[in-house]
């Protein structure tokens, strides 16, 4: 027999508790974003550069095309991601040893830079 359903199950109750909890932007993901925004900037100038300049050099517009995307992705950091986990875990260990608690990976480089 169904007694309830919806937001009126305890599963309801507790997806509306953790909608109500927004989470603010740490240190690092505001600076990670910041240094996306640049290299994203970057990339696009630097992509409409080379695309003008290969017109102006008397390429064919689809090979231009072509350089223009094959610009964009190579300014994208392939091991962005890795290296942002790297010293997040450093930072924990880091951390763990001098006997302090980590709730939220995120927090851990700001804390660290500014404890340790």
């Amino acid at each position: 027999m169904v007694t309830r359903t919806g937001a009126n199950t305890v599963m309801g109750k507790m997806t509306i508790l953790t909608e109500d909890n927004r989470k603010s932007d740490t240190l690092i993901t505001r600076e990670l974003s910041r240094l996306i925004h640049i290299l994203t900037s970057a990339g696009l100038f630097l992509s409409s550069l080379f695309f003008v300049l290969s017109l102006v050099i008397g390429y064919f517009w689809v090979d231009s095309i072509l350089f223009m995307v094959g610009t964009i992705v190579a300014v994208v950091p392939e091991g962005l991601l890795a290296v942002v986990t790297i010293s997040l875990s450093l930072s924990v260990k880091r951390l763990y040893s001098r006997h302090m608690v980590v709730k939220n990976l995120e927090v851990t480089t700001h804390s660290s830079s500014k404890y340790i």
